[in-house]
């Protein structure tokens, strides 16, 4: 019993004694070359601790601190704390010795600001290592995608090296690449769109369309868009059908603009109408953009079809980003009806934009929405319209990626809302699956359900049933 009591303590010596030798000959090129082994075995925990250990060393050299907060911020992406990755890439860069080194930093740094949705400043920072080099491209194509520049990836995908889809930058370049490809591609789409609610209005429609892209390379680019719709309005009584025939284009003007605009006419036993729209998009910067809009539709219920009531709807807003995940988004709305009525609210939305959960391929977010209106002559029944309305409501935001081509969304949550002073509780969820199909389609499709009250009604047991999908495939 002695013998092995004897035994361990002389292990446990031993052991000791080794720790504090390892820890005696530490150096900061000794943490980097751990930390640097640690990530290569698919630790990035330990990698951090061992850079992190590097730069507590106040006499590390220029070089050895640089290399230190490299790898510490690619510790950082690996284990998504976006945040702190910038740090240590921001920090980096004042110790830039070469261009070598200064690129390291720069791409970094565009990585994490990409992750965190600051695509300006990330596609300032990757764009000159571009041109024939795989890593900055991929940056520089996920920016350009994120602010609708996808005619300005041209060129730099030409410039890209050929690339392996069995390399994880390879992959990752060619999924950015089929995406790019599909958005600047002659395509044809197609949409089902299906609504019911507690008042038996049903709501179904068709539409075919077509997108044509226009030179790219300018400072300006827009793809036009032609378009063919049906829809069906059913209260079990009456049934009204409906067509629309238009035309539009989605245009970039420099970098900050954006313009969306549609028109065509409307058709329904006879009666034509026109029906379209338009909005505007002032990015200037990642924190602050301006928004504005202009529409014309008809109500889709068979009383107001049955009155020929359609309304405009102008818009004009802001979005804010106060700090990295949340956006505050308000926005002043007036509405003409062609039965004389008018409107004028508003609304706030406060988006909490999700968080990735550790570990997992999934991310959690939230967003608080409020709206108001007051109409100056309610009632009428032809459609939901009360002399005034409120509604307050809150969501969870739900992101699962079962793979790079496909993502689940769902929202869910509840509130109240105030129709002419008589308030109660209202509920909503919705899922929507998007993804790309053989070919280099895509897919998109929603299903929801509210009680909120929409354009059809708003009584205290209303309710909506809405599901959508879309596909769309480039030709050739």
């Amino acid at each position: 019993m002695k013998l092995a009591v004897l035994a361990s303590v002389f292990v446990l010596g031993f052991a000791s004694s080794a720790q504090a030798q390892d820890f005696q000959n530490a150096t900061p090129s000794t943490e980097i070359q751990a930390g640097r082994k640690a990530l290569e075995g698919g630790h990035p925990d330990q990698a951090r601790d061992h850079f992190a250990a590097a730069l507590a060393y106040t006499d590390a050299a220029r070089g050895d601190r640089f290399a230190a907060l490299v790898g510490l911020g690619r510790a950082d992406l690996w284990l998504e704390d976006y945040p702190a990755a910038s740090a240590a890439f921001s920090q980096s860069q004042a110790l830039a010795q070469d261009p070598s080194d200064r690129q390291a930093a720069d791409v970094g740094l565009a990585k994490a600001l990409n992750a965190t949705e600051y695509y300006l400043q990330a596609h300032a920072l990757a764009a000159p290592y571009a041109p024939g080099q795989v890593e900055p491209t991929i940056e520089v194509l996920r920016s350009e995608q994120a602010l609708a520049w996808d005619d300005r990836s041209v060129p730099i995908i030409g410039a890209a090296p050929v690339a392996s889809p069995d390399d994880r930058l390879g992959a990752e370049y060619l999924h950015l690449k089929s995406e790019t490809d599909y958005r600047l591609s002659d395509r044809v789409d197609g949409a089902f769109t299906y609504s019911h609610d507690s008042d038996n209005l049903t709501v179904y429609g068709y539409e075919l369309g077509a997108w044509l892209p226009g030179a790219t390379g300018g400072d300006t680019f827009n793809s036009w868009r032609l378009s063919a719709k049906t829809y069906t309005v059913d209260d079990g009584i009456t049934s009204d059908q409906l067509t629309y025939l238009g035309a539009g284009t989605s245009m970039r003007i420099g970098d900050a603009h954006h313009v969306n605009v549609n028109a065509g006419a409307g058709m329904l036993d006879g009666w034509t109408f026109f029906q379209g729209g338009a909005d505007w998009e002032y990015r200037l910067s990642d924190s602050f953009g301006i928004i504005a809009s202009a529409d014309r539709s008809p109500i889709l219920t068979t009383t107001a079809l049955a009155d020929h009531v359609l309304f405009n709807t102008y818009t004009i807003g802001t979005s804010v980003r106060p700090s990295d995940h949340l956006y505050v988004i308000p926005t002043y709305f007036h509405q003409d009806f062609s039965d004389g009525n008018h409107r004028d609210g508003a609304s706030l939305r406060l988006v909490l934009s999700p968080y990735d959960v550790p570990d997992t391929s999934s991310a959690l977010g939230a967003q608080v929405y409020a709206r108001v209106f007051d109409s100056s002559a309610p009632g009428a029944g032809v459609y939901f319209n009360p002399g005034t309305y409120d509604l307050v409501k809150f969501d969870l935001i739900g992101v699962h990626r079962f793979s790079p081509d496909w993502l689940l969304r769902g929202t869910a949550g509840g509130g109240y809302q105030t129709i002419d002073g008589s308030s109660g509780g209202s509920y909503e969820i919705e899922l929507t699956l998007s993804g790309r199909l053989p070919g280099n389609g895509r897919l998109d499709a929603t299903l929801g359900r509210s009680s909120f009250a929409s354009a059809a009604g708003g009584s205290s047991e209303y309710w909506n049933n809405t599901f959508t999908i879309s596909i769309g495939y480039p030709l050739g």
